[in-house]
């Protein structure tokens, strides 16, 4: 049977569930950051009556059930699940790093969100509701809008935090919609972008930082840095990351042996491969396949 969540509030180090309703942002229930050392169990699948959820991959991969389908979430995109949507994360795996948020998207004659004026309120519940399952496009300013509504909440308690908050809150509802809508925002990334294409669907390529910057009209550098801010990730770790990813396909897919999947997906060797992937998932690449 499919229940509502139930949320436990928390502040620790690996995992924080803020109340921002209670620091002054009347319509975001829940501030989330999660950093998981081990694998965690599957969620079970539920749902968010009146409460919009979403979430930004900054390492490791999340694997996303919502309506039906089965979404791959990578570092540097975003998850949304619309209330009353049943959905699960069906993988949590060891390394995962995560900001999440809810939001209660009512009628503003119950709460307005955020304290707006009732047509703004209900302006932005509109646009909120519109925004797709999964975002892949340019997401470094949400991981920054987050990041600054973090730094908010962690100030000493005063009215000027609480308007800070609600203030840091809003803007990082309206990046969530800018980065939605890519043509709203200068195409400054998009050589970045086709980098991070192109090594996810060639994951097995050699992928040299002198050669990527070139590409991308960069200083070794300021490309590591720029790929830093749209994926969360070093080019070397995110590369990892889609290695690791096409391998449980052909894992779960093949019957290739372990040493010829880390050789054709350009792991140095079985034992590098191994060891790598055991950081991602938590298990061997042979107790990975047999469970899946």
């Amino acid at each position: 049977m499919v229940s509502a969540i139930h949320i436990v509030y928390l502040d620790l180090p690996a995992r924080r569930v803020l109340n921002l309703e209670n620091a002054g942002a009347p319509g975001i229930p829940v501030l989330g950051l999660t950093r998981h050392t081990s694998q965690v169990n599957p969620v079970l699948e539920h749902v968010h009556p009146n409460v919009l959820e979403f979430g930004l991959c900054l390492r490791g991969a999340l694997t996303l059930n919502s309506r039906g389908r089965i979404h791959r979430i990578m570092p540097g995109q975003i998850f949304v699940n619309q209330p009353g949507i049943t959905h699960r994360l069906a993988a949590q795996p060891r390394g995962l790093f995560l900001y999440w948020m809810h939001v209660r998207l009512v009628a503003p004659d119950k709460g307005a969100l955020l304290k707006l004026p009732k047509r703004e309120a209900l302006l932005l519940c509109k646009k909120l509701r519109g925004l797709p399952c999964l975002v892949a496009t340019d997401t470094q300013h949400v991981r920054q809008a987050f990041l600054r509504l973090f730094q908010q909440y962690d100030t000493p308690p005063s009215a000027y935090r609480s308007l800070c908050i609600r203030q840091a809150s809003l803007n990082l509802l309206i990046e969530l919609l800018e980065c939605s809508a890519p043509k709203n925002r200068p195409t400054d990334s998009e050589r970045i972008r086709s980098i991070i294409a192109q090594m996810r669907k060639n994951p097995e390529g050699d992928y040299r930082i002198d050669d990527l910057a070139h590409q991308a009209a960069l200083s070794p550098t300021h490309f590591i840095n720029r790929f830093k801010l749209v994926t969360g990730l070093p080019p070397i770790h995110f590369l990892i990351d889609c290695r690791i990813e096409a391998a449980k396909t052909l894992l779960r897919g093949s019957a290739q042996p372990v040493t010829r999947i880390a050789l054709s997906l350009g792991f140095s060797s079985p034992q590098h491969f191994s060891s790598q992937f055991k950081r991602a998932t938590g298990m061997t690449p042979k107790e990975w396949r047999r469970r899946a």
